[in-house]
Order: structure tokens, then C-alpha cells, then sequence
């Protein structure tokens, strides 16, 4: 049992138990992870199959198919049997952050977000001083002015 974090993307995803309320305890599927295989000196794709409960299980179904997620669990490893030639791997999903959901249908028509354009005030500058008579004496600096026009930003 190893802690891990990979960047996933969703290939399959299944309820298999519900909580008494008829949420979702666990979810599990199977998921898509890129590694660098340094015999190769090549970035490949490998499937692992996964399982997440109660909140991270039911946020990853709700996110579905195609959903790309940075996870954070327990990676299981298990060595080859008669079943299985290869060593397979489980991952225990124990934290999920949703990096990109998948769109819900690729005919789905963008959203128009209507442009608020917000009028800005030109904020009105005063000379503050410290001390007795800090308007009288200006160190022969030029008073502040509404104009600001000269300043290069």
C-alpha cells in the first residue's frame, strides 16, 4: 500500500453500494494515468481501476465520463496469478479536486454572458499634510491638482 497523487481521467464509473439516506457510498470504475517510462524515454497511458466513498465517490459521479481529476489515495499493488499474468493495481481514491469536467454534449450551444460595463469616477485627489501649517508650506512643490493628465500610466 503506497500514498499517491495522479492526474486521472474518468474512463468508466459505477455506483456499487448506497447509503441508508440513498446516497452513494462507494463508486468504483476504471481510469486513464500518464507516466514516463524511462527505458522507453516515453510518456505513456496505463488503465487503473479505482474506488472512492461517501463524498469523493459521489462528486466523482456526478462529474462522470471523460472528467479529469487530480487524486489523492492509497495505490495497492498485487502481484500476478493464474487470473491475472500482469501486476495489477487498485487505487483507494481518498481525495479528489475536479481539474476539468467533461461537456455535457459536444451540440451543446455556448452560453452568452451579457457584458456589464461598470462606469468608473475619477477619484479626486487631496494634499495631506503633517505637522502646523502643512498647506502653507509646500517645500516648493507644486500644489495637486484635479488634472492628472502628465502622469505616464
Amino acid at each position: 500500500m503506497n500514498q499517491t497523487t495522479l492526474k486521472i481521467k474518468i474512463e468508466s464509473v459505477t455506483p456499487v453500494e448506497y447509503s441508508e439516506d440513498g446516497g452513494v457510498k462507494k463508486v468504483s470504475g476504471s481510469c486513464w494515468f500518464q507516466f514516463y517510462d524511462t527505458n522507453s524515454k516515453q510518456t505513456l497511458q496505463s488503465s487503473i481501476e479505482f474506488d472512492a466513498y461517501n463524498g469523493t465517490g459521489g462528486a466523482i459521479l456526478n462529474a462522470g465520463e471523460n472528467a479529469v481529476w487530480i487524486a489523492v489515495g492509497r495505490l495497492d499493488i498485487f502481484k500476478p496469478s493464474q487470473t491475472s499474468p500482469n501486476h495489477s493495481l487498485l487505487l483507494h481514491i481518498q481525495q479528489a479536486f475536479l481539474v476539468n469536467a467533461a461537456p455535457a454534449s459536444i451540440d451543446a450551444a455556448p452560453v452568452a454572458i451579457p457584458e456589464v460595463i461598470v462606469p468608473v469616477s475619477k477619484p479626486k485627489l487631496e494634499l495631506v499634510g503633517a505637522g502646523v501649517g502643512a498647506g502653507a508650506h509646500q517645500n516648493g512643490k507644486k500644489p495637486i491638482d484635479d488634472n492628472c493628465d502628465d502622469i505616464p500610466f
